[in-house]
C-alpha cells in the first residue's frame, strides 16, 4: 500500500505530466515499462527465457513509435492551439467597439458548444418559429449595430488621437539647426548589443521643405 504522504505528488505529477487543456499529453513519457519486483520473480517467459537481441529489437520500435506520437501529439496542439486562437479572436469584444466581430458580421453572438451541451429552456423546449422570427429581428437590427459601432469607434479614436497629442512636445527646426537621428535596428551595430549608440548625428539641415 502506497504512502499517504507520496499521494499527492503522485497526483500532482500525473496531472502536470499526463493531461492539459487540449486533452493532449503535455509530455511523452520514455518507452519503458514499470517493472514491480513480484513480476521479476514470476516464472514467465521472458524471465525464463531472456532473449537479449529481441528486447534490443523491441526497445528500438518502442522508440521509433514513441517518436511519431510525440510528433503528432505536437501537431495536434499547434492545431488545436490556432483554432482556440482564431475562435478567441472572432468571439472577444473589442475595446474600440465594444462588440465582438462574430456579432458584427452575422448579427448574433456566438455559442460555444459547452453551451449547446447545458440543460436550458432554450435546447430542450426548442421552439423553431420563434428562434426564427428572432433572429429576423437581429437581421433588420444589424445595421443600426453596425452605424452605432461605427460611431463608436470613431469616438474611441478621437480620444487616443486627444490623449496623444497632449504629450507630443512640437518644436520646429530652422536651416542649419543641429539635429540627431534616433537609430532603429536595422542602423544599429549588432556587434555592440546593447551598448550601441541610440542617436546618429549631428546632421545638419539645408533645406525645409
Amino acid at each position: 500500500m502506497a504512502n499517504s504522504s507520496t499521494m499527492p505528488s503522485l497526483g500532482n505529477f500525473v496531472q502536470s505530466s499526463t493531461f492539459s487543456h487540449a486533452s493532449l499529453p503535455q509530455a511523452i513519457p520514455k518507452p519503458t515499462e514499470a517493472v514491480i519486483p513480484v513480476e521479476i520473480s514470476l516464472p514467465t517467459l521472458k524471465v525464463l527465457y531472456p532473449n537479449p537481441e529481441l528486447t534490443e529489437e523491441l526497445r528500438r520500435v518502442d522508440l521509433d513509435l514513441i517518436e511519431e506520437l510525440r510528433e503528432t501529439t505536437a501537431v495536434r496542439r499547434a492545431s488545436y492551439q490556432q483554432k482556440m486562437r482564431a475562435h478567441y479572436n472572432r468571439t472577444t469584444a473589442r475595446t474600440p467597439t465594444g462588440e465582438t466581430p462574430f456579432h458584427l458580421t452575422y448579427g448574433a453572438e456566438a455559442v460555444i458548444p459547452v453551451e449547446i451541451g447545458l440543460p436550458t429552456l432554450k435546447v430542450l423546449y426548442p421552439n423553431p418559429e420563434l428562434t426564427e422570427e428572432l433572429r429576423r429581428v437581429d437581421l433588420d437590427l444589424i445595421e443600426e449595430l453596425r452605424e452605432t459601432t461605427a460611431v463608436r469607434r470613431a469616438s474611441y479614436q478621437q480620444k487616443m488621437r486627444a490623449h496623444y497629442n497632449r504629450k507630443v512636445r512640437p518644436r520646429e527646426f530652422t536651416v542649419g539647426d543641429l539635429v540627431l537621428c534616433e537609430a532603429t535596428l536595422t542602423t544599429k551595430n549588432p556587434a555592440k548589443g546593447k551598448l550601441a549608440a541610440k542617436w546618429k548625428g549631428p546632421y545638419v539641415i539645408k533645406a525645409r521643405i
